[in-house]
């Protein structure tokens, strides 16, 4: 009765293959890792953009501002985001207001943005 191994390419095989499944593995765990930062990012600018675009709102009912500004906020992460808001009256109509708003952030040496335009009836 003859024992019978594996060779030393057989094993050799073998390994390669479960090292590079274990790499496929850990790649995809690392990609969703920082998707899972970039939209919680993503959300906290969100949430400082409707922050600001509600102010600038609340500041247009009470005639206090018409124009532009600029503001940085940190977030509870540390990272700094810089919003810009632009209120400008619609010419053709008396009570129409356009709102640009965008928000921008930096994450390690990555920049992101976005913007969005509402317009804004003012009631008198």
């Amino acid at each position: 009765m003859s024992v019978r191994g594996f060779t030393f390419i057989e094993v050799l095989i073998a390994i390669s293959i479960l090292s590079f499944g274990i790499l496929f593995v850990f790649r995809a765990f690392f990609t969703s890792v920082s998707g899972i930062r970039y939209i919680n990012e993503k959300i906290t600018a969100s949430m400082i953009l409707n922050e600001a675009e509600w102010n600038a709102r609340k500041l247009l009912y009470q005639n206090f501002f018409v124009g532009s500004y600029n503001e940085s906020k940190a977030a509870e992460d540390n990272e700094k985001y810089n919003v810009d808001i632009s209120l400008n009256k619609k010419p053709d109509c008396e009570t129409l207001y356009d709102l640009n708003s965008a928000v921008k952030w930096e994450s390690g040496s990555r920049s992101f943005s976005f913007k969005r335009e509402i317009y804004i009836r003012k009631l008198v």
